[in-house]
C-alpha cells in the first residue's frame, strides 16, 4: 500500500490540536511559519511509517 506523502490538518484551536496529536501520535509539531510575516502561522512535523517511510504533515488555523 502507498505512504501518504503530505496532508494537511486546518484546526480552530491549534494548540488544542496540536496536543491531541502529541498525546495519540507521539507527533512533535515545529512552527515553520511565522503569521507575523504571512496571513498565517504553520506548523509542520515528520512521521514515518514501520518500513521507514517518511512523510510530512501540516496544521494550519482554519
Amino acid at each position: 500500500m502507498p505512504t501518504v506523502q503530505h496532508f494537511e490538518i486546518p484546526a480552530d484551536d491549534v494548540e488544542r490540536g496540536q496536543r491531541f496529536y502529541k498525546d495519540v501520535f507521539g507527533w512533535n509539531m515545529e512552527k515553520v511559519i511565522d503569521g507575523e510575516n504571512t496571513d498565517q502561522d504553520y506548523w509542520m512535523f515528520q512521521t514515518e511509517d514501520e518500513k521507514g517511510n517518511r512523510g510530512s504533515r501540516g496544521m494550519t488555523k482554519r
